[in-house]
């Protein structure tokens, strides 16, 4: 939108990539914040995304956790996986009930990392014991 009030088919798909991977943020390139509409393009990036968000939010798709990449013994591997299916259901669960809050309780702070990785539309409430696991 540099010389144009009309965004681009490469910016929209920049937008459309962004909220896809639910990203927390979007920036404005150089290019497009310093160009002739400023304001236009700010305008014009928050509307595509709130649609393509609400998009998002009706078909409620969510991506299964990723496979952890280090080496685990057997027994946790098993555990591990029990936790990821828990963390999975529960943002699956959330988002087709519209859930204002995920709650996790969490010991170390692994519980609250798993759900986190799903990237629910609800916000995660994580209680832990200690102070390191608060602050993870």
């Amino acid at each position: 939108m540099v010389a144009y009030p009309t965004p681009t088919r490469a910016e929209i798909t920049d937008i459309f990539e962004a909220v896809r991977q639910k990203a927390d943020a979007l920036v404005l390139t150089t290019e497009t914040a310093s160009g002739r509409y400023p304001y236009k393009a700010l305008n014009a990036m928050h509307v595509a995304a709130k649609r393509m968000e609400s998009k998002a939010q009706e078909s409620a798709e969510i991506d299964p956790i990723a496979a952890l990449s280090m080496p685990l013994d057997k027994p946790f591997q098993s555990v591990l996986r029990v936790a990821e299916n828990i963390a999975n259901s529960a943002s699956i669960i959330a988002n087709q009930q519209l859930a204002k809050a995920i709650v996790v309780f969490t010991q170390k702070g692994l519980m609250a990392s798993l759900v986190s990785r799903n990237r629910p539309n609800a916000p995660i409430l994580a209680f832990a014991p200690t102070a390191e696991a608060r602050e993870k």
